[in-house]
């Protein structure tokens, strides 16, 4: 199941699985992702299986678009 996130929850709960799983080279800063998800543009999900978060991905689209670009996709080691 998907859930969307807000940025607190992003802070707390996704955001130090995204900073360990991703090399720094790969990734967005944090305050980019908070801009933005603020504006509209980025949405982070996660993944629940169970009651349990498994994943996470955040998602890009532009208004009047209807096209979704995945910007990154992690399935949490078990």
């Amino acid at each position: 199941e998907l859930e969307k996130v807000g940025i607190s929850e992003w802070k707390k709960e996704i955001y130090p699985h995204y900073r360990r799983l991703f090399p720094a080279s790969e990734r967005k800063s944090y305050r980019h992702i908070v801009r933005t998800t603020e504006a509209g543009i980025t949405t982070i999900w996660k993944v629940v299986d169970q009651d349990k978060m498994v994943g996470f991905l955040l998602t890009n689209s532009l208004e009047n678009n209807p096209y979704l670009q995945l910007d990154y996709l992690a399935i949490l080691p078990t």
